[in-house]
């Protein structure tokens, strides 16, 4: 139906927007630990999938509705940490957060590396 597949192209372009920032947010944290460079390499595959994805209905007669609750959870992980990061960088001077701003971010009581394996669970799906 033609409704179902234009929802989900608005649902995988707001999710691919939503990597975006936080990949962004991410790429603000002023630390080159390797913790920090996973999660930014982990973010960066994560959009690199969206944007074909985003490509694969117009090119292909593809139903991707079974995705809908997947992108629904990506891009609210990627909201919630995007707010998350950008008010660390609200409370420190120089409006970036720290190493251990971005250590203490969590996501549904996991730490940053189940988190990192969230994404690259999104990612492989």
């Amino acid at each position: 139906p033609i409704g179902t597949a234009s929802g989900v192209a608005d649902l995988v372009s707001s999710t691919l927007d939503s990597s975006i920032a936080f990949y962004d947010a991410i790429q603000n944290v002023k630390s080159n630990n390797r913790s920090v460079r996973e999660f930014r390499e982990a973010t960066s595959s994560l959009s690199r999938v969206l944007s074909s994805l985003r490509e694969t209905p117009a090119r292909f007669e593809v139903d991707l509705s079974a995705l809908q609750t997947l992108l629904h959870r990506c891009r609210r992980l990627c909201e919630e940490c995007t707010t998350f990061l950008e008010r660390c960088s609200a409370d420190t001077e120089n409006d970036r957060p720290t190493l251990r701003d971005f250590l203490t971010l969590t996501y549904h009581g996991g730490n940053v590396e189940q988190l990192r394996l969230l994404l690259a669970a999104y990612t492989s799906t």
